[in-house]
């Protein structure tokens, strides 16, 4: 079952077998890197879906693909950032899986194209 979990004004979050929440961010870049701006009214509502169940962000890579992170994931990007809004930058050389950076670093590993952590999750 999906619900949409729109509490802000934007259908952007959906929650699934009411247990994991998907939060939708979608750039229309054509080519990398992909941009993805998180005010802190987006990080208030993160926390919120949270509470939900396990929470992930897919970013949207134009037509290339997605990238999901975890909220956990995002949130270590995004530490220690205090202006208004920040963002997240995805790239991907050709042939190889996403690069996923914040203010505060990036990810330790890549991540593979696809909704894969999301579907573990419900299963």
């Amino acid at each position: 079952m999906i619900e949409d979990c729109d509490a802000h004004g934007r259908r952007n979050s959906f929650l699934v077998n009411k247990s994991v929440v998907i939060y939708i961010k979608h750039s229309t870049k054509r080519l990398s890197p992909w941009s993805f701006t998180f005010n802190r009214d987006h990080m208030y509502e993160l926390v919120e879906l949270a509470r939900l169940g396990d929470c992930f962000i897919v970013l949207v890579c134009g037509i290339d693909g997605n990238a999901v992170v975890s909220l956990k994931a995002l949130t270590a990007l995004l530490n220690g950032c205090e202006s208004k809004s920040a963002f997240v930058r995805v790239s991907r050389k050709r042939n190889s899986m996403y690069a996923v950076y914040g203010p505060d670093g990036k990810l330790e590993r890549q991540v593979a194209r696809g909704l894969g952590p999301v579907v573990q999750a419900i299963d």
